[in-house]
């Protein structure tokens, strides 16, 4: 490298006196790039992964459905039907038919799994609303990676109307550390 090239002279110009750029109210913190979810899933510790339903705008990412027996139903990304002007997207589930030998049922593995451990409690909270006169009920659990085992779980019966927040504490009464979190409707009808 020529060192005459080093030597270029550089300017800076400050204009206190004028306004700067428009910047939104709501962009606020820090910047990071996010790497192996450094920060999703460790320094922000949540369990689950997509739990807002943004990591892709065609599908709900990590998000699985579950039916067994002669439990039927399907699960979509909704635009249409959201919990605010700043959520993009919801979850829209029909449950088109409920089994007592089975269930309907859509799961989140989490990151590499949900970590279960016996005797922790673990805060349960989401946003629900349902089709005008329907009711839904849904049972909330923490279970092994293929559903067989469950280490806790809490039914929220009378789902219904616009958008609520339901929460509730699961105590774990086991130790997975490939546990999932499944939401299981016994009831049919859409639920978002």
């Amino acid at each position: 490298m020529d060192l005459s090239q080093m030597s270029r002279e550089h300017r800076l110009e400050i204009r206190a006196g004028e306004p700067g750029p428009k910047i939104d109210p709501l962009l606020y913190g820090i910047f990071w790039e996010e790497l192996d979810f450094a920060g999703d899933g460790g320094v922000y510790a949540e369990l689950l992964t997509n739990w807002n339903f943004e990591s892709d705008p065609e599908k709900p990412r990590y998000w699985s459905v579950i039916q067994t027996g002669d439990a039927s139903g399907s699960m979509d990304l909704d635009d249409a039907v959201r919990l605010n002007d700043y959520q993009a997207h919801s979850l829209r589930v029909q449950v088109s038919a409920t089994s007592k030998t089975g269930r309907f049922a859509v799961a989140n593995e989490g990151y590499w799994g949900v970590p279960v451990a016996i005797g922790t409690c673990y805060d349960v909270s989401f946003y629900a609303r349902t089709e005008i006169d329907s009711r839904m009920s849904i049972r909330v659990s923490l279970e092994n990676e293929e559903g067989t085992e469950v280490f806790g779980s809490v039914d929220f019966e009378a789902v219904s109307g616009d958008w609520t927040r339901y929460e509730a504490t699961i105590t774990a009464t086991s130790t997975d550390a490939n546990g999932r979190l499944a939401l299981t409707f016994g009831t049919t009808g859409v639920v978002w």
